[in-house]
């Protein structure tokens, strides 16, 4: 499973200062990083390489776009805050549909296809 963000990451985005939660977090990571790949599509999928693994750049660090990156915590943030809820913001998730900011900022990188 590719991680668009680390643990470390999702944690600083969240807040959240201690290990209580990490396997929940991580989970969360996850789910995040699966629908901000599948919404993408593979064509733009550029920081990915054939085997699934994401590329690095010269300095050994990660090649994720900073918008994608942004795009996968924004995503985290929205599943971590809204667990199980039935009304308020989680209603606004439809189904098969991401949160407007995260579309906002994959939108340009993304590559339509209809299959």
């Amino acid at each position: 499973m590719v991680m668009l963000v680390t643990l470390d990451e999702g944690k600083a985005h969240l807040r959240v200062t201690h290990e209580l939660e990490d396997e929940d977090i991580q989970l969360r990571i996850e789910a995040a990083s699966e629908s901000v790949i599948s919404y993408l599509k593979d064509a733009s999928l550029d920081f990915v390489d054939t085997g699934g693994d994401l590329v690095l750049d010269s300095s050994g660090n990660n090649a994720v776009p900073k918008r994608v990156k942004m795009a996968t915590l924004l995503l985290l943030g929205a599943l971590y805050a809204h667990r199980g809820e039935d009304g308020g913001e989680a209603a606004k998730f439809r189904m098969g549909f991401l949160p407007p900011a995260v579309t906002a900022l994959l939108y340009p990188r993304r590559v339509p296809t209809f299959a």
